[in-house]
């Protein structure tokens, strides 16, 4: 039954305004909370998804993210069996059937409801343990003096009023709680441009404020200014030595840089002789081009627009008055120029720009390619040597093995991390990880990675060990977020060790533990210092250790 209250028996608890009425709905007895079942580990608990404007949980500390783990002393336990799990979840807190539950419990409106709750313990370890109480409430709805359902007390019309905006008092509200659960869950990717569109709301806010003052508007904008907070992100102190490696970095690039100019200059004046200009050429295919084999020549920047593929093989062209030239991107020499343009990326800064200006020698051996119809003739080049970007020469006439280094390349291989302690904590492996992007030390890095790979199923796992693992890609993404909007990373929070593998789940199984480890990142947003979130850049890290062993990183992502 629903039972119809006049507006003047609740105007001393300031619940409505004057001309308006409540409707109190019998039956939907609840918390008010949207919740989400959370299976995996332990201990099974309740993720908090949002809490409802009119909750009988708002102002008791709940908040958004905390896992309930019991209620009224009664443990979370979830059923195996599909069917038992769906009626359990049905019948628990933020489920449909939860009036179900509290009335065959004797709940009544206002019956005090305890939760125990586990929360991160930002800024240090582990999880705090809570007890949060509240109270059940029936649902209610509101009517303004027209008839219309309005969102609250004092509120406007869900979707009967526009007051000018775009959308609908209704359309716009549920947009926002969508917006403000996805920010206060930490599933948003881009923290800043969440920000900017939250900021544009504040002109509609104030509005709700000042033309439906209430109950309502007033949780509207106590969520809003939490949700900001949230999107403004924590701030941060950081001092010239904590940002002392860009300038490392820089001074290592300027001095490459330096090094590769001085390096062209004199490997072109050990070929003085030798060389021709490169324009204007011949038509190798009508003009007896002999005279000109064996010969060098130096080449403007070849760019991306300058790359041509021919049934998936890949050359470089550079074509000019009288005809062109062409580089096999296949050959040996281009393998090793563009193998030393990759190790810069990783060693000195990543996203060299490609561009390449080659100096090579006139081959015997003239090419013509077919390119969408189009005839393509020129010389084909030996690659002798070749500047990347402006940034870096390489002498391919010089090999170190398989490898040409480019010029100033064999002082940045020395370490500059020190080995880390095989007892070292999960917290000194990801420090140790952040330093060692810093300052450029692949290798240290990559030793900090494990060489197992253990992935979990419901009915059992699969594990195998092996022995390299390619991070390149990793690696030269982390390099360019350091060095790029992200000034620092920090740890935040780590959790719990608990084991996920037991010897005795299979024949030859490692114990193996697991931790979970959260970053802030760091970047600078009007002058000040901020965590932030951005796309490609990873909060969550998991680190593993195998038979009591040295922890290792198993989360294979850049920073």
């Amino acid at each position: 039954m629903n039972h119809r209250i006049l507006v003047v028996a609740l105007l001393s608890i300031g619940r409505v305004s004057p001309a308006q009425e409540v409707q109190v709905r019998e039956d939907t007895l609840n918390c008010g909370l949207e919740t989400q079942h959370l299976r995996e580990g332990l201990p099974q608990a309740l993720t908090v998804e949002w809490i409802r404007w009119d909750s009988g949980f708002r102002g008791s500390g709940l908040q958004v993210g905390d896992q309930i783990v019991a209620v009224n002393d009664v443990s979370i336990a979830f059923p195996k069996e599909t069917r038992a799990l769906q009626i359990y979840c049905s019948g628990t807190i933020g489920g449909l059937g939860e009036p179900t539950t509290w009335k065959t419990q004797g709940g009544k409106e206002d019956t005090k409801v305890k939760l125990t709750v586990r929360r991160r313990n930002y800024g240090g370890e582990g999880w705090k343990s809570l007890e949060i109480q509240g109270v059940l409430r029936n649902e209610r709805t509101y009517s303004n003096s027209k008839g219309r359902q309005i969102l609250g007390p004092g509120g406007p019309a869900g979707h009967m009023e526009y007051d000018g905006f775009a959308t609908s008092w209704g359309s716009w509200y549920e947009a926002q709680v969508k917006a403000w659960r996805d920010a206060l869950r930490e599933r948003l990717t881009q923290t800043r441009v969440a920000l900017k569109n939250h900021l544009e709301e504040s002109p509609r806010l104030e509005f709700l404020l000042k033309q439906y003052p209430g109950p309502f508007a007033a949780e509207a904008k106590a969520d809003w200014e939490r949700v900001k907070g949230v999107l403004e992100g924590k701030r941060y102190d950081l001092s010239p030595a904590d940002l002392e490696f860009r300038e490392i970095g820089e001074k290592r690039e300027s001095e490459v840089a330096e090094k590769a100019t001085r390096a062209r200059a004199a490997f072109l004046e050990r070929f003085k002789k030798e060389m021709i200009a490169a324009f204007p050429t011949i038509d190798p295919i009508r003009v007896d081009y002999r005279g000109r084999v064996g010969k060098i020549v130096e080449l403007e920047p070849i760019r991306n627009r300058d790359w041509i593929s021919e049934a998936t093989h890949n050359y470089l062209v550079k074509t000019g008055e009288g005809g062109g030239y062409i580089v096999d991107c296949e050959s040996p020499a281009a393998q090793r120029m563009f193998l030393a343009a990759r190790r810069y990326e990783r060693l000195v800064k990543p996203n060299l720009t490609p561009e390449y200006s080659i100096i090579g020698r006139i081959q015997s051996d003239p090419r013509m390619l077919v390119i969408g119809g189009r005839v393509l003739k020129g010389l084909q080049l030996e690659i002798l040597g070749a500047s990347v970007g402006d940034k870096m020469f390489v002498d391919l006439t010089r090999t170190n093995g398989k490898e040409s280094l480019f010029e100033g390349e064999e002082s940045l291989r020395a370490p500059r991390v020190p080995e880390l302690d095989a007892k070292a904590t999960p917290r000194q492996v990801i420090e140790a990880m952040i330093v060692a992007i810093k300052v450029g030390d692949q290798k240290a890095w990559e030793n900090l990675f494990a060489n197992w790979s253990l992935a979990l199923f419901e009915r059992g796992c699969r594990y195998y060990p092996y022995d390299v693992t390619p991070l390149d890609r990793e690696w030269i993404s982390s390099r360019a977020a350091i060095l790029g909007k992200v000034c620092d990373a920090r740890i935040v929070w780590v959790g719990d060790v608990g084991t996920v593998l037991q010897p005795s789940q299979f024949e030859g199984a490692p114990r193996i533990d697991e931790i979970h480890i959260e970053l802030d990142h760091i970047g600078q947003f009007d002058r000040e210092y901020r965590s932030f979130r951005g796309i490609g850049l990873n909060r969550h890290w998991i680190l593993q250790r195998r038979n009591a062993g040295p922890w290792r990183i198993v989360s294979k992502q850049g920073l």
